[in-house]
């Protein structure tokens, strides 16, 4: 890919993948809110655009760009289907510490794919953002339920992501490929994400919802 194309990639990937993640966001919120069949009904709208996206990455593999685009959206439905529609009606608690093991296996699993090159990197963009998700979901939530939204552990914890997040910009720049340039510019979103919930959750500034 051209110098000046990799430069735009990551601009766009970031926009597009923000754009959904919001998406997804604003849909379960607000759904919710509005009445309990409407948000089932939003629940299986994202588990049936998981498998969609899924499929989609995988028929637009010879276009790397777009197929990894189509993987982190499934990536994102996948999250917002089982670690919160899932959470919310009481069925699973992906946050719980409980499922620490769970977590670690896994990302044990498709980091071990990925390096001996089992898993195509379209799939490993699906997987790793479900689980970079799940993981800072898990560290927010057992922090602000087990020691409080305002507890000094938290003020630490978030400026760890902010480092993560200033590294992931420069890598950014750095990253010659398109699959690195991809990667880093979801460490950013992630991170960025993981940051403003903090500031939601220390009343900061206004959320669209609050964490209790």
């Amino acid at each position: 890919m051209e110098k000046g194309k990799i430069k735009n990639l990551a601009f766009k990937t970031f926009i597009s993948t923000l754009a959904f993640f919001g998406g997804v966001y604003v849909l379960l919120v607000f759904s919710s809110r509005y009445s309990q069949v409407v948000y089932h009904l939003a629940g299986i709208l994202l588990a049936l655009f998981t498998l969609f996206a899924f499929v989609m990455s995988e028929l637009r593999k010879e276009k790397p760009t777009t197929a990894n685009q189509w993987a982190i959206v499934s990536g994102v439905s996948l999250w917002g289907f089982l670690g919160e529609y899932l959470e919310h009606i009481g069925w699973l608690d992906l946050a719980h510490w409980h499922f620490a093991p769970a977590l670690l296996i896994l990302t044990f699993i498709v980091i071990f794919l990925i390096k001996r090159k089992y898993l195509p990197a379209r799939f490993g963009f699906c997987f790793g953002m479900f689980l970079c998700i799940w993981v800072l979901h898990m560290l927010m939530i057992n922090q602000f339920e087990l020691l409080g939204k305002t507890h000094w552990l938290t003020y630490p914890s978030a400026i760890v992501i902010g480092i993560v997040a200033m590294i992931s910009f420069i890598e950014i720049r750095r990253a010659k490929s398109i699959n690195q340039k991809m990667a880093w510019v979801l460490v950013l979103l992630l991170t960025s994400w993981t940051l403003l919930e903090y500031l939601w959750a220390w009343c900061f500034i206004p959320g669209p919802y609050s964490i209790s």
